[in-house]
């Protein structure tokens, strides 16, 4: 239920932007920095998500304040977090949250960011790990955050040794994340589904949708293990995009879709360029299930196999423009 009336508001909220884009289209193709139906729905969200007006998915909820967070960024606030959301669903307020710490996740609970609510974290560490930890979890949302890293190096500086997320899902099911900005991550991906104890369960029926992902080192987002994940109306500047699984055999990696997503490449990143891909590495494995729609790219990399033999996902009505180019 709670999942669900997360996934309708959203959703009208959506259709509410595409009236005033029908209205006040700017160009006729889309611009991450100007697309007026990006810029509206931001604006929903603003004026959703503003102090006063918690979603009706919330429920027995309390603020990290609770539990001593502080929210002017200095002061560790890991623990007050993790105690926040033990007790149960957990409203954030507008503020500056150091948590450099991992905060677990537990099942059926829903996060909600006011507007100016950012949790930051200044930690490089070749330990995989992220601001919010699912393991083996789910069933949840996290709507309007804004997600935080120290990697403001432009173009985003890539460390192989850094394997700090911001959001690091293993094995997680039914997660919606909406309306959340990921910026500045260290880690290949700044959120990152893979697999808790086998490889063969990986992520599986979440959904990513009107978030905003930007400068990061390598991925914005990325799929290393799971199925049947839903990436959907988002934009990716300076960030990439995809499955990518560690092993040609063993990893289950299927039923995946990337939907209605606008990659820009401006400055590039830590990686050679920005790139969309519904799997293209390593040789031998099988993307054949994943599907690739839709998709406006500008500038960066639509990679199909990028001369590997692979088996590659469904590509089908995909817009690549402003120097744009397949392999």
């Amino acid at each position: 239920m709670k999942r669900n009336q997360v996934s309708g508001i959203l959703r009208l909220a959506f259709a509410i932007s595409i009236i005033a884009a029908v209205t006040a289209v700017l160009s006729p193709t889309p611009s991450l920095a100007q697309s007026s139906l990006n810029q509206n729905m931001g604006a929903v969200l603003r004026q959703l998500l503003s102090p006063g007006n918690p979603l009706p998915t919330l429920w027995n909820y309390s603020t990290p304040q609770t539990y001593g967070a502080n929210r002017g960024g200095v002061t560790d606030s890991t623990a007050a977090f993790q105690a926040a959301i033990n007790a149960g669903d957990v409203l954030v307020p507008a503020g500056t949250y150091l948590i450099n710490g991992n905060v677990w996740v537990p099942n059926n609970r829903n996060i909600q960011c006011q507007n100016g609510a950012v949790l930051l974290t200044t930690l490089k560490t070749p330990t995989e790990g992220g601001i919010l930890d699912y393991y083996n979890t789910g069933w949840g949302s996290v709507v309007g955050c804004t997600f935080r890293g120290t990697n403001t190096t432009i173009p985003a500086v890539e460390d192989d040794t850094q394997a700090r997320m911001l959001i690091d899902m293993s094995s997680a099911q039914h997660v919606q994340l909406i309306g959340d900005t990921f910026e500045y991550a260290w880690g290949d991906s700044a959120v990152h589904m893979t697999y808790a104890a086998s490889a063969l369960s990986g992520s599986s029926s979440n959904t990513v949708e009107f978030c905003t992902f930007r400068n990061n080192a390598l991925y914005g987002l990325a799929i290393v293990s799971g199925a049947n994940n839903l990436i959907a109306y988002d934009q990716f500047l300076d960030s990439s995009v995809g499955s990518e699984s560690n092993q040609p055999t063993g990893y289950q990696n299927a039923g995946n879709v990337f939907t209605q997503l606008n990659i820009t490449q401006i400055n590039g990143n830590g990686y050679e360029y920005i790139f969309l891909s519904g799997g293209a590495y390593p040789v031998g494995s099988d993307y054949s299930g994943n599907t690739v729609v839709s998709n406006y790219v500008s500038g960066a990399k639509i990679v199909v196999t990028d001369g590997n033999s692979v088996t590659p996902a469904s590509y089908i009505n995909n817009t690549c423009v402003n120097g744009c180019w397949v392999h």
